[in-house]
């Protein structure tokens, strides 16, 4: 199902999301199959396994994680100032 939050979205080391994710922060521990739209950072933690599309100002990978997919980063006006 799709998640929206204005907040920090946490899928945990077991946790398996399929569908679409709308949220101001995103911690990826576990699985997540679709599309993610932040408006901060997306973490994707050394278990993370994800398949999709990512939307984000800042993008954080670590060693192991598994990211299959396309990211675009987005910069708000300020940044090109």
């Amino acid at each position: 199902g799709d998640m929206q939050c204005k907040g920090k979205v946490v899928i945990g080391q077991t946790g398996k999301l399929k569908g679409t994710i709308t949220c101001a922060n995103a911690e990826i521990i576990g699985t997540v199959i679709g599309d993610v739209d932040v408006s901060e950072t997306v973490t994707l933690r050394s278990t993370a396994n994800f398949n999709g599309e990512i939307k984000t100002n800042v993008l954080v990978v670590e060693p192991n994680a598994i990211f299959n997919g396309t990211c675009s980063m987005q910069h708000s006006v300020t940044d090109t100032e």
